[in-house]
C-alpha cells in the first residue's frame, strides 16, 4: 500500500474455526466460539441512560404508523407555511471537492471540522463555519484500483477514526487521527484479506447451500467500531455469484504497541447479510439485512466484555403492505436510549426497534416521489430524526412525539431529469436557540454515467 503503514493481522487464542493468512506472517487457526458485539457506524459517543423510566412497547406490530406528512421545498428565503419546519438553504456552500462521490461524512464532537471521505481514497476536512477547505490528501499512496472501494467512517473519537476497505487484496481497517493526519503516512492499513471463518457442516449460505466444514473467506467488511483497545467488525460475505454465505462478526484486541490485530472472537449472525453497527455504551448492535428480496432481516445485540451475542431483534417477515422489511446500515438511538431507529435499503421507510425489550416496534412510511428510496443515513439532532432518502434527493424531518415528518426538497440537481443526484451524506449541528444546520451531501453523477460523479455541499438551516 506504499506509504501507508501495512500491518498483519495475527490470530491469538480464537475457540472455534478462523484461520487468517498475512504476508507478514504465517496462518494459524483455532477453535471457534460465540460471542456478541454492539458496533457504531457513526459519531455517537453518549451512552444508553438505564435509570430513565419508560412507557412499555405495545409489542410487535406490522402496520406502519400513518405520519402526519408536510412537503417543503427549500429555498433562500423560504415562506413560512410548514408547522414543523421552515428551512433556508445556501446550494453549494461548498464545491472544492474532486471528481469522485463522496462515500460518508461526519463531524467532529465539538467543533466547526467536518471530516468526508471519497470513493477514490481523497480525505477531506472542511471547516463549516467558513466553509473553506482546511486539508485534503489521499489515505493510500497508490490511487484504488478498480473493484476496489471504501466504507462508512466512524469517528471512534475526536483522535481516531477508521474506514473499512472492500475489494480483492483490499479487505481491511484503515486507522488514523482525522484532527492531525496530514498525508498517507499517517494512516496506518491492517491488512484482512486472509481472515476466513470455517462453519460446522450444516451450515448454509442464502441458497440453501451447505456451506460447512470448509474455510469461508470473510468478505465486505461492512461496519467496525473500537471500545479501548477492542475492535469490532461485521462482515456480509457476499460471494462471487452475489450469494450470502453466513454473516460475521468478529472482535480482536489492537496491539498499537506491534501494530497487529489478535483475533479474539467470532459470532455468526443470526441472519445474512449485517451492514452496520452501532456502539451503545457496553453494547454493540449489529443490523442483518437479510439477503437480497429474502426474509429474516434482525438485529443483533453483543456485550463488548464478553464478546457474546446476548440477544436479537427480529424483524417479521412481511409489512403489513406486503413487503419485505429490508434495514439497512447502523442504527441510530434515540437520547433516551430506549429506542432505535434504522433506515431501509430500498423504500422510503423507518423501522423502529425496542432496545430495552429486544423487540420490534414499528415501520414508518416517508413520503417520497421516487421509486428508487434508500433512507440508511439517519441522525438524531434534538427531538427531531433527520433523514436523507437517497434517490428521492430529499430530506425527512421527522417529529416522532408528533407523529409527524416534513419532507425538505430542493436539493435535486440538472442531472436529476436522468435520475443520477443522490442525497448521500448528512451531518446535523443542533444551536441552543433550537436552530438546525444540516450539511447535506449530494453525489451528482454525469447523466450518462461515463465520467466520475461530482460533489457538493448544501447548507439547510431548519428552524
Amino acid at each position: 500500500m506504499g506509504a501507508t503503514h501495512h500491518n498483519a493481522l495475527i490470530l491469538a487464542g480464537l475457540a472455534g474455526m478462523i484461520s487468517v493468512g498475512c504476508s507478514q506472517g504465517p496462518r494459524r487457526s483455532a477453535p471457534a466460539s460465540t460471542a456478541a458485539a454492539v458496533a457504531s457506524g457513526s459519531a455517537t459517543y453518549y451512552q444508553a441512560d438505564s435509570s430513565a423510566s419508560y412507557t412499555t412497547s405495545g409489542g410487535l406490530q406490522v402496520s406502519a404508523t400513518p405520519l402526519r406528512v408536510t412537503s417543503v421545498v427549500a429555498s433562500s428565503p423560504v415562506s413560512a407555511g410548514s408547522p414543523n419546519v421552515t428551512p433556508r438553504v445556501e446550494r453549494d456552500a461548498f464545491t472544492d471537492f474532486g471528481e469522485s462521490d463522496v462515500v460518508d461524512a461526519q463531524a467532529e464532537p465539538s467543533g466547526d471540522l467536518m471530516y468526508i471521505v471519497e470513493a477514490n481514497g481523497t480525505f477531506r476536512v472542511v471547516d463549516t463555519a467558513s466553509m473553506e477547505l482546511v486539508r485534503a490528501f489521499p489515505l493510500f499512496a497508490e490511487p484504488l484500483a478498480p473493484g476496489r472501494s471504501l466504507r462508512q467512517l466512524t469517528l471512534v473519537s475526536p483522535e481516531l477514526a477508521v474506514v473499512p476497505t472492500q475489494g480483492e487484496g483490499f479487505e481491511g481497517l484503515a486507522l488514523f487521527d482525522p484532527s492531525t493526519a496530514q498525508s498517507s503516512v499517517d494512516v496506518q492499513w491492517f491488512d484482512l484479506g486472509g481472515l476466513s471463518a470455517t462453519w460446522p457442516a450444516g451450515s448454509r449460505n442464502s441458497q440453501g447451500v451447505d456451506v460447512g466444514d470448509r474455510p469461508l473467506q470473510l468478505t465486505e467488511i461492512t461496519g467496525v467500531t473500537l471500545v479501548g483497545e477492542s475492535v469490532f467488525l461485521c462482515a456480509a460475505n457476499t460471494d462471487a455469484a452475489g450469494d450470502h454465505n453466513p454473516g460475521a462478526v468478529v472482535a480482536m484486541h489492537l496491539n498499537q504497541q506491534e501494530r497487529r490485530l489478535e483475533a479474539r472472537a467470532l459470532i455468526r449472525t443470526s441472519a445474512y447479510n449485517p451492514t452496520g453497527m452501532t456502539r451503545v455504551g457496553q453494547q454493540i448492535l449489529v443490523t442483518n439485512s437479510g439477503s437480497f428480496g429474502q426474509t429474516g432481516a434482525s438485529i443483533d445485540v453483543i456485550d463488548v466484555q464478553s464478546a457474546k451475542r446476548v440477544g436479537t431483534v427480529r424483524f417479521p417477515e412481511r409489512l403489513a403492505d406486503g413487503r419485505v422489511p429490508d434495514p439497512f446500515g447502523p442504527v441510530v438511538v434515540d437520547p433516551t436510549g430506549r429506542y432505535g431507529y434504522v433506515g431501509s435499503m430500498a423504500q422510503a421507510r423507518l423501522y423502529t426497534v425496542d432496545l430495552a425489550q429486544q423487540t420490534y416496534v414499528e415501520d414508518l412510511e416517508l413520503p417520497s416521489q421516487s421509486t428508487r428510496n434508500s433512507t440508511e443515513d439517519l441522525t438524531f439532532a434534538g427531538d427531531k430524526l433527520y433523514v436523507a432518502n437517497q434517490g428521492d434527493a430529499a430530506l425527512n424531518v421527522v417529529d416522532l412525539e408528533k407523529q409527524s415528518v416534513t419532507r425538505v426538497a430542493g436539493f435535486e440537481r440538472e442531472s436529476d431529469a436522468n435520475g443520477q443526484a443522490k442525497l448521500d451524506a448528512l451531518v446535523v449541528k443542533e444551536s441552543s436557540d433550537g436552530t438546525g444546520e444540516v450539511l447535506a451531501v449530494v453525489n451528482d453523477a454525469s447523466a450518462d454515467q461515463t465520467a466520475e460523479g461530482q460533489a457538493t455541499l448544501d447548507k439547510l438551516t431548519v428552524r
